[in-house]
């Protein structure tokens, strides 16, 4: 306000959005999409390779997998682990 009262006038409006306002959802966005990432890789499921395995436990497994039977054959491997 001038000493008499009166305002000054506006020669530019306020923004919305200020800079460090967006810095922030950015940053809480970024925490967010890689906590999900984070959450994703645990809830993958389990992926073996076979060739890296010890021959007893393939061995326990190999028949179950080969027959078709995978949900058994993992919970074989899971066991050996």
């Amino acid at each position: 306000m001038l000493p008499n009262g009166r305002r000054l006038p506006i020669t530019q409006p306020k923004p919305l959005l200020e800079p460090d306002d967006v810095l922030a959802a950015c940053s809480n966005a970024i925490g967010r999409l890689e906590s999900m990432a984070e959450q994703a890789e645990a809830e993958s499921p389990f992926q073996a390779d076979v060739e890296a395995m010890h021959p007893l436990v393939w061995g326990a497994a190999r028949k179950l997998w080969h027959g078709e039977h995978y949900r058994e054959g993992t919970v074989t491997l899971g066991a050996c682990r």
